[in-house]
This record gives C-alpha cells, structure tokens and sequence, in this order.
C-alpha cells in the first residue's frame, strides 16, 4: 500500500523501451477499439509521458457496477494501493526504426478493460512484439465507449457501454446464451481487429481519436507470419474461439480459459497452445472443457502449466491497483514476481514456437527460480476459489457462474 506516493506498474524488462497509443474505428458500436503496445525509439524512460492506468472514471464506475461494491469503496481501495497508477509506457512515442514487429492481439476478461493487462502487453512489446489489446462492447467489460459522430468526437463527447449485471439466481439455460451470444460478438470483435491491423500495415487505417502518432509509421512494420492470439479468462475462451475460425492465426495463448461460454461448442484448434493456469481458478467443469481441446489429438502442439501459489488475479495489474480480493488464506506469490515469471513463459514459448524473440536464456533462467511452483500439465485441486465477500474482483465470474460451469 502506498497512499502517499502515486505508484506505478513494474518497469519493463526487454531491450526496447515501450510506446503505447489508443486506435479507434467507425463511429458506432460496432466500430472497433483496441490499445497499442509496440517498441519505441527512445532510449529512456520519462515519467511525465506514462499514462493513467483507469483513463476515465467511468471505468471506476464499471469496477463498482461489476463487483457489486460501492463506487466510494474502489475509489478508496484504488487510493489506498496504488494513487494515481501509471501505466510505464511512452504515450504516443515515436516507433523503433528499422524493426519488423510480430503482431500478437490479446482479449481481456470479464469485468475488465484494455488496460487490465498492461503489464503483460507492454513486457511483450519492449522485447519488440506489437501488441493489440482488444477493448470489447458486448457488457462483459467493466465499460467501453464510442463516438456517435466525427462531431462527438471532436467535443470529446463519449458513448458508454456500461456492464450489464445479471442475476444469477433464477437464470439456468438462459445464461450460457447470453455468455455464448457475448463470446460471438467478442469474436467478431476480435476478428475486425485482425482486419484492422493489417490496414494498419498497408498504411489505409484511419483513426478517428486524436493522436499525435499517426498510424502510416506502422506500414509494412507489422509481421503477420506468427500472428499470436492471447486472452486471459473470458478472453482465453475468445482467444480459443477466434483461433478455431480464423486461420490467419498461428499461435494461441490462453491464461486462466474460462470455458462455460464455448462448453457445447465444437473446436478443431491445429494451431500450437500455451496454456498458463493458476492454482485456484479451475473446478473440474472447466478441467473438462480444456482438457477437451488439450488432448483432441496427442500430435497437436500443446503445452500445459499449472503456477502454485497463484490465483485469478495474479495474471492481471488489479492486486497492484486494487490488492488481492480473492483466496484470502491463499499464500500467493509476490504480485510482481507473478507478472514476471507469466511474461517470462510466454516470452519462452513464443521463442519455443516462433525463434522471436532471438534470445530467451533470461526467460529460462527466470522461470528456473520458481520449477518448485510449476507444474506440467492440468491439475485438479477439487476446491472452488474461496471468497471471503460475496463479491470477487472485475476481472473474475462471479460465485454463482462458477458454479454454473
């Protein structure tokens, strides 16, 4: 806790020091909105070019309608951990010279944002990666926005896209078709982000946000050949989804799948998988649905890690902002070494797979520091995570999904 000094998320490890921009299409809620993370020019960090982690209070706001706590209490926590949390990226920096970038998009969870995540997309990118993090419209998010008009958003008058809370209780088979509807659309979504990266690289995209970075500095600078998909819990089942439809997709990485929302569905995934699960999320529903796509065929590039002393949370930046809601009595590994080793293994496996980045001995010597927590394969700890409130943390089901699953 730092309540008296603004704090900001891990400084990046890589070679390159990370730039970051927002990207924004059409002017509805179909159009298509997603965060840049690519490696910068620059030679040093400044601090007075970082940015906010939670951009608008709206996504406060979205924490809150998400949780079921009051806005006062987020607000409080957020100042009591973290202050003003800055995002250590140079906000429109100029992009390195000369460097093919391999393209990675990456789909948030429920509950979460474009941000939630920024530690991981900004590591990937300062080892020379163009990560795109998806922000999605179709409520699971703690919130979204659009602009109705070019005139909107030259007033900068926003559009929300607020979470929509659904009671659980007398909902049954109604639920997993909304969730099934949601992860269509979240797809979709995915998809017209792969659409706009490429225009992005043929030097046609046009963003409509303000930005002092324009987009022709990425033309022929995007490397599709590896195209990496990525998501973490509601966005692990998107990533998993997306791969199964679109074969422009080379690679997946899924941190924590939740699976309810894609259980009946039908997927041939040929495409090489890094799974990273934590100790606590899985009951054995959810084992199920992975173990399903994991073991569809033995010839099938598939690589499994179960990380102890971890939970839902660790994969993303909320214990920084926030501090842990979750498993309580669990003994978690430090926040920040949990970031780390996750960017380390998936650094390891994009090496593994793809020979980029060149070099990844200090991910192997990272990663060695904790072989004690790491294990191969799925695991069945037969315990539902364990809350000690009736609400869980933005990026997490709730209670009553779990059990659902």
């Amino acid at each position: 806790m730092r309540f008296w000094n603004n704090v900001h998320l891990p400084l990046p490890e890589g070679p390159y020091i990370p730039g970051c921009i927002d990207v924004m299409t059409g002017y509805s809620k179909e159009g298509t909105f997603i965060r840049l993370h690519y490696p910068s020019n620059r030679l040093k960090q400044d601090p007075t070019k970082w940015i906010n982690w939670a951009p608008d209070p709206e996504y406060v706001q979205g924490f809150s309608a998400v949780t079921r706590v009051w806005v006062f209490v987020i607000r409080f926590l957020l100042w009591l951990y973290s202050g003003t949390l800055k995002i250590p990226v140079l906000w429109e920096a100029p992009v390195a010279d000369n460097t093919k970038m391999p393209v990675i998009l990456f789909s948030h969870g429920f509950g979460a944002s474009r941000f939630i995540c920024s530690t991981l997309c900004y590591e990937l990118a300062s080892h020379g990666f163009l990560v795109a993090s998806v922000e999605h419209r179709d409520t699971s998010a703690c919130a979204s926005y659009y602009y109705q008009s070019e005139e909107d958003c030259a007033k900068d008058k926003k559009t929300w896209v607020l979470h929509q809370f659904m009671d659980l209780s007398n909902m049954g088979p109604e639920h997993y078709k909304i969730r099934n509807a949601q992860i269509k659309l979240r797809r979709q979504e995915c998809v017209n982000a792969l659409n706009l990266l490429e225009e992005i690289n043929k030097g046609t995209a046009l963003n409509i946000l303000p930005c002092k970075l324009p987009l022709s500095v990425f033309k022929d600078n995007l490397d599709f050949t590896n195209l990496c998909m990525m998501g973490h819990s509601f966005g692990g089942a998107t990533s998993l989804l997306t791969l199964d439809s679109d074969p422009r997709l080379k690679m997946g990485v899924i941190l924590d799948g939740w699976m309810f929302s894609i259980k009946n569905e039908l997927l041939c995934i040929p495409q090489p998988l890094l799974f990273l699960n934590t100790q606590t999320f899985h009951i054995k529903s959810n084992l199920t649905a992975l173990g399903k796509i994991i073991q569809e065929s033995p010839r099938l590039p598939r690589t499994v890690f179960t990380v102890l002393k971890t939970n839902h949370e660790s994969q993303t930046d909320s214990p920084t902002a926030l501090g842990f809601w979750m498993d309580w009595f669990l003994r978690k590994l430090d926040h920040e070494k949990a970031l780390r080793l996750q960017s380390h293994m998936v650094l390891r496996f994009l090496n593994q797979t793809t020979g980029f980045p060149k070099d990844a001995s200090a991910s192997d010597k990272y990663i060695a520091q904790f072989s004690s927590i790491i294990l191969d394969g799925l695991q069945d700890f037969s315990i539902t995570p364990r809350r000690p409130f009736t609400f869980g943390l933005s990026t997490s089901p709730s209670q009553q999904e779990l059990k659902q699953r």
